[in-house]
């Protein structure tokens, strides 16, 4: 169950690969009830790698679990495997669903996450909400995300508009 509570407390907290060791930017983007969170950060390369490794096993860890909120209603967490680009240089993705209620209602919370590492640093993409999943829009921020990344730690300057790199 320490497992489970620490996805949930670095889901919060947004620092799901842990506390960067360099520089770090976060950008978030909201349409409805949906939500794209996309984390680019510099990290201990042993602490990064491990966080990867952490979070390849949590499909199995943390398979599924009852979370209690602070008003103290129970909602049942599933945690599975997501796939992810083959970008970067490893990579990991979640799919995370919690189920409950929200003003007295059924409701089910969908996260998709992509983590991908290059080097020693790392773009972290999540997106959902209560309007579904939200798995193409991860997939597209990690490769671009990843893409952007790289031409930073080449020495350049992305462009300031998203390629299509479908």
């Amino acid at each position: 169950m320490a497992e489970s509570q620490r996805l949930l407390d670095r889901l919060y907290s947004q620092d799901l690969l842990g506390k960067p060791s360099g520089a770090s930017a976060l950008a978030g983007f909201e349409q409805g009830d949906s939500r794209l969170l996309e984390q680019v950060a510099a990290y201990d390369r042993a602490a990064l790698d491990d966080a990867l490794k952490w979070m390849d096993s949590l499909p199995v860890d943390c398979d599924q679990f009852t979370a209690t909120d602070s008003a103290g209603e129970k909602h049942t967490v599933q945690v599975t495997e997501a796939s992810v680009p083959d970008v970067g240089d490893a990579r990991e993705g979640l799919h995370v669903t919690v189920r409950g209620t929200a003003a007295d209602n059924p409701a089910t919370l969908t996260l998709d996450i992509a983590a991908v590492r290059v080097g020693s640093s790392a773009v972290a993409v999540t997106g959902g909400g209560l309007d579904g999943r939200e798995i193409t829009s991860v997939q597209q921020g990690a490769r671009q995300g990843t893409e952007r990344l790289r031409t930073v730690l080449d020495g350049g300057t992305p462009s300031p508009q998203p390629t299509n790199l479908d």
